[in-house]
């Protein structure tokens, strides 16, 4: 791959990540690494490679899985991903590297890696610029769940925040939170996921009068995610209402989950589980859907919605639960409808709402082809630049 053009700006993703991976972490890195490459700028990225396939391989299958464009802005450099901790030491040999003789931005998501940076920064002569991308407060998160020293937890971010020159928030209401714990002098912005429009396009508009109704929801399945409700929620919808689950984490769950559905009447006809899919297919699945449901009912954990953007990408009718982060997502009744509750009867209720009122769904569908121009990864990654662009040029101004 040709190396980035040196009149662009530098950045240095500092993300560790060991493909192949199914999860939403690695996902959203790919995906923002080549939207800022696609935005201009020049990105390395460095990849732990597991044993398998031969880095060609993989790097075609991972290209085609996630529909990324071949960049000459983005290069990836693979690294030996089979043991855990050695991968970890390579990496920080290359962030150390770039450190001390490259130029640029370093960009972080995680806590150990851009801590790793903001000690450089502390130890060394150099001041390299870094922007931490925040998807939770990790303290308070092992606070509600537990797991780690909360205390020592808070401290070590505490310590970070000190010393990066911007946050990327994912929400407003996170964003609320980082100000309330940390009070950081470093400006924070919100940018909230986005989708990869090569893959999730705009549906046409529903027929409600369809001998199926076909529901469909998209991630993982573990408890939090709530996708037993929406199983649960069959039992309160008409006979002609089918449910598509396209997830398949942990498997332990999804046989769980099969159970619950075989238990009611016509379960198994009515109820569809496609396993595991990559992006590219689980767009397929979708086409034909009626609609998108997001019945997340945790709001203990923090999580970031890519589902939700991924859903407004393919303009389908959308329902969710009432929680802070997806409320402060859409509006409701334009964006999507919200249920009252996370349990079965208030999502079987919801679904029937905007099923029964084509008029609504429609304008739903409408409003969310309007939105999804503005929510691609591309576009975060113009808005992340300029904003990292403006920080920069305030700390360049002679004081």
């Amino acid at each position: 791959m040709p190396a980035p053009d040196g009149g662009r700006q530098k950045i240095v993703f500092a993300k560790r990540l060991r493909l192949p991976s199914r999860t939403a972490g690695v996902l959203q890195t790919l995906c923002m690494a080549a939207a800022f490459a696609e935005a201009g700028a020049a990105v390395r990225l460095y990849p732990g490679v597991r044993r398998g396939p031969t880095w060609m391989e993989l790097h075609a299958r991972t290209r085609e899985d996630y529909a990324l464009p071949a960049l000459d802005g983005l290069r990836v450099t693979p690294l030996s991903g089979e043991h855990k901790g050695l991968y970890g030491l390579f990496f920080r040999e290359r962030i150390l590297a770039d450190y001390l003789f490259g130029r640029g931005v370093f960009y972080a998501r995680d806590v150990k890696e851009a801590l790793f940076v903001a000690r450089l920064r502390r130890r060394l002569p150099l001041r390299r610029p870094l922007f931490f991308e925040m998807h939770e407060i990790l303290f308070r998160q092992r606070e509600r769940l537990g797991g780690g020293d909360p205390a020592r937890t808070r401290a070590m971010e505490e310590t970070l925040l000190a010393e990066v020159d911007g946050i990327i928030s994912i929400s407003e209401h996170l964003a609320g939170e980082i100000r309330d714990a940390f009070r950081p002098v470093a400006p924070i912005m919100v940018s909230p996921m986005g989708y990869n429009p090569r893959i999730f396009t705009a549906q046409p508009d529903i027929d409600p009068d369809t001998p199926e109704i076909t529901l469909a929801y998209v991630g993982s399945l573990y408890e939090g995610k709530g996708v037993q409700h929406l199983v649960e929620a069959m039992r309160h919808l008409p006979p002609r209402y089918r449910l598509k689950v396209i997830g398949g984490t942990p498997p332990a769950r999804m046989k769980e989950l099969r159970r619950q559905a075989a238990t009611m009447p016509g379960g198994d006809a009515r109820v569809l589980f496609t396993g595991h899919l990559p992006p590219r297919a689980v767009a397929d699945e979708l086409r034909g859907c009626h609609v998108f449901v997001i019945p997340q009912s945790s709001d203990v954990e923090y999580f970031s919605p890519i589902k939700l953007y991924e859903a407004v990408g393919t303009a389908l009718p959308i329902v969710l639960t009432p929680l802070p982060t997806l409320r402060a997502a859409l509006e409701a009744d334009v964006n999507a409808v919200f249920a009252a509750g996370a349990t079965p009867v208030a999502l079987a209720e919801a679904v029937r709402s905007v099923v029964e009122r084509p008029a609504l769904a429609h304008a739903i569908q409408a409003a969310n082809r309007s939105l999804a121009k503005r929510l691609t990864w591309e576009k975060r990654a113009e808005g992340i630049l300029d904003f990292m662009a403006a920080v920069r040029g305030r700390s360049a101004r002679p004081q």
